[in-house]
């Protein structure tokens, strides 16, 4: 046999939720008009700032216990915003791509997808969720991420970066590759005509920097074999 309904109005049953009861928003009604477990949505105001304004059913917030939304980080407010919680991050926002938005209209767990500009380098623009920046997440570019004109093969590298092979790397360019690369690609030395070698960029700008193969004894050439040295 299904319980009776309670008629206690939430004013009785929940005396502590009915604090958080908007004072003006509501119009004539009270907790005394409405029940714990009924569904209509009305407005809260919790003490914390001003600005935590949410409505909800009395349902959800007596029976499930749910509170204040911006407290939890699913509004956003004066006390939770990117730019109140994270004022150095907020620097990096996009003057002109992320639209009318400012860091101010979201929170710092928010998955919308912001446009970021690093101070580091012109071209250091990239778009990210909000939530992934607020976990630690720095700059693409300054991380090796993206390839930029600061940290290309070309720009930090640049006498590697003649060794770079005119037709067999395709479309990729020197300059458009960073220069950490775990990629591989083809290597050309004007020591010989077959002094040609396929390697992984990072290889080449590491502390070793290993150059030619050819050179080095590690692959036969025309200039390094047996046939060439000892006739």
């Amino acid at each position: 046999m299904a319980g009776k309904r309670s008629t206690t109005p939430l004013s009785v049953s929940h005396p502590e939720l009915c604090k958080q009861w908007h004072p003006t928003k509501n119009g004539d009604l009270t907790p005394d008009d409405l029940t714990f477990g009924t569904k209509f949505k009305a407005w809260w105001l919790c003490p914390i700032a001003p600005g935590h304004e949410w409505d909800a059913s009395t349902a959800s917030r007596a029976s499930r216990g749910r509170g204040c939304r911006a407290c939890d980080g699913k509004q956003v407010s004066v006390t939770n915003s990117l730019q109140i919680l994270f004022p150095e991050l907020s620097e990096e926002w996009h003057p002109t791509k992320t639209g009318e938005f400012i860091p101010g209209d979201f929170t710092s767990k928010s998955i919308f997808k912001a446009w970021w500009k690093c101070p580091n380098g012109s071209d250091h623009e990239w778009q990210i969720e909000i939530s992934v920046r607020s976990s630690g997440n720095g700059c693409d570019y300054c991380r090796g991420q993206r390839v930029s004109v600061t940290n290309s093969l070309q720009t930090l590298f640049p006498e590697v970066a003649k060794e770079w092979h005119p037709t067999k790397n395709g479309d990729l360019t020197h300059s458009g590759v960073v220069a950490g690369s775990k990629s591989s690609a083809w290597w050309k030395c004007q020591e010989g005509p077959d002094h040609e070698w396929y390697t992984q960029i990072g290889s080449r700008t590491s502390a070793k920097r290993p150059g030619c193969r050819c050179c080095d004894g590690k692959q036969v050439s025309i200039t390094n074999s047996l046939q060439s040295l000892f006739p």
